[in-house]
């Protein structure tokens, strides 16, 4: 009895661990100037789950400089835009990385992405600054903004 216990125990963590899927990590710098309304981004993106149909949103504001594949090689991606996105707003845009029959998508294991932005900065000589975008020092929270990536799993892949 204790071994068949044990056996469905085993059984049974082993079935908990491997049915988490990774949590996609992001890391890298942001310079923000609040004094030209201006940002640059170098964020790489690592962990990313194994999936066959997606898309990865920035915000429409967003001007890219680069996507770059980081693992398994390293190469600069070509990147196509989605106008069949049906949950697209008009506040970001839907992007995806077409394989080289352009009929599927490619999803590298890690992305670099850079980019750079520019948001109003209202000059005030009565020192009301409430039209200011400000930004506080809270741990990834104006990261969100400057980085909404959301990986839309539709299918995933078999390995």
């Amino acid at each position: 009895m204790k071994r068949l216990f044990l056996l469905f125990y085993a059984l049974f963590v082993s079935t908990q661990t491997y049915s988490q899927e990774k949590i996609p990590f992001i890391k890298g710098t942001v310079n923000l100037s609040v004094t030209e309304g201006t940002f640059e981004c170098d964020l790489t993106l690592s962990d990313i789950p194994n999936i066959k149909d997606y898309y990865i949103r920035l915000n429409s504001g967003m001007n890219l400089l680069h996507i770059k594949s980081k693992k398994p090689k390293e190469f600069l991606l070509g990147f196509k835009k989605s106008i069949n996105d049906s949950t697209s707003t008009g506040e970001s845009l839907a992007y995806f990385f077409p394989d080289n029959t352009g009929k599927a998508k490619f999803l590298p294991q890690e992305l670099q992405f850079r980019y750079v932005g520019k948001y109003p900065v209202a000059k005030d000589t009565i020192e009301n600054y409430s039209r200011n975008i400000r930004f506080a020092r809270m741990e990834g929270k104006f990261l969100g903004i400057l980085f909404c990536m959301i990986l839309k799993k539709i299918k995933f892949m078999i390995k």
